[in-house]
């Protein structure tokens, strides 16, 4: 079966068909993908477009500001002043609060562009708002690997976790697990394997 009739199928009958390919030893044809260039030990087998409808998520913390209160002089009476002073320090909590609640981790979702899956790392082209970036995941570094419907979370042991939540989820999730157990087997994979 080629990748055109791979993506006749619905997803989860690709992943199966898939996971059942690799297992008895069948291989999945090299695709040249545009704008990418492999490295000489690997080989792209899949790209998915926005077509696709990938979401892409980081768990992570983030870098966040927040304004402090501006300085005022309260004048009146005593409890005029005390209820204001009060007042503004209810404030400067409540957004402290919520900046450390903005700063936590938590899954953080970046557009994606495309999702190539090679025999070595899956890549994701992140929109962000300088422009498009990859990143590169490789599968050497998958300490776990959990799909949870159409998300896939890959956790990695000095890096952010990360989530790929769409219809394809689980077809990437088969090839990751077949090529990730070669290449923690130390075998070589290349265009004839």
């Amino acid at each position: 079966m080629d990748l055109q009739q791979v993506n006749a199928l619905d997803p989860w009958t690709a992943a199966a068909w898939v996971s059942g390919h690799l297992a008895s030893g069948g291989r999945l044809q090299p695709l040249s993908v545009p704008g990418f260039v492999p490295e000489s030990y690997e080989i792209a087998v899949a790209m998915f477009d926005r077509a696709a409808r990938f979401r892409y998520a980081r768990y992570k913390p983030a870098e966040v500001t927040y304004a402090i209160g501006k300085s005022a002089v309260a004048m009146g009476s005593p409890a005029f002043v005390l209820g204001y002073v009060a007042g503004a320090a209810i404030n400067s909590t409540i957004q402290h609060r919520r900046a450390q609640q903005a700063a936590a981790p938590q899954w953080r979702d970046a557009a994606v562009s495309r999702v190539v899956v090679t025999s070595h790392r899956l890549l994701c082209e992140v929109v962000l708002p300088d422009g498009p970036q990859w990143r590169s995941f490789t599968y050497d570094t998958v300490t776990s690997m959990e799909l949870a419907q159409s998300a896939l979370t890959l956790t990695f042991p000095r890096a952010w976790p990360l989530r790929l939540t769409g219809v394809w989820a689980p077809w990437c999730r088969e090839v990751i697990a077949h090529y990730g157990a070669v290449i923690w087997s130390g075998q070589r994979v290349s265009a004839a394997s």
